[in-house]
């Protein structure tokens, strides 16, 4: 099992990133692994579920997923119902005087599909690309053209 958690200060109030982030339809906007979405129940809701596709390390990798959780504008989490290999995430939003805090925790269990690759290297891996994710978000949801253009409300 791995676990990777990272945590970055937002100049957005809670509701603004929690509204974003609780439409899995916007992930393919900020996660540079993901390549595809679809809502499969045509909603978002605890319960809900909705393909995902990403390309990672070289592979491309089909999910269904879950919204485990779903606590405006504090908390979404989410689980893999089909795929390659389990993970479970959530978000968590903290108000603080400069913004909000996201804290993320993701929890994988790779199992055989990475081959000989080294847990180790995995998580370095992973918490790299989230790295970069959160800092497209953070540029993405401060730009009010991409904002415009990009973001799916529903």
């Amino acid at each position: 099992m791995i676990r990777a958690q990272y945590s970055r200060l937002f100049n957005l109030s809670r509701s603004t990133l929690f509204d974003y982030l609780r439409n899995p339809l916007n992930d393919r906007h900020w996660q540079g692994s993901c390549a595809q979405v679809e809502l499969l129940d045509g909603s978002i809701e605890p319960g809900s579920r909705y393909a995902i596709v990403f390309s990672f390390l070289g592979r491309r990798m089909n999910f269904e997923c879950q919204i485990t959780a779903l606590e405006p504008p504090a908390r979404y989490a989410f689980k893999v119902l089909q795929g390659p290999f389990l993970y479970e995430g959530e978000y968590g939003l903290e108000a603080v005087p400069e913004g909000t805090r996201l804290s993320w925790q993701f929890d994988v269990e790779p199992g055989r599909f990475f081959g000989i690759l080294p847990v180790s290297l995995l998580k370095k891996v992973l918490i790299s690309q989230v790295e970069k994710d959160l800092s497209r978000l953070a540029t993405l949801l401060q730009d009010d053209a991409a904002l415009s253009k990009e973001w799916i409300h529903e």
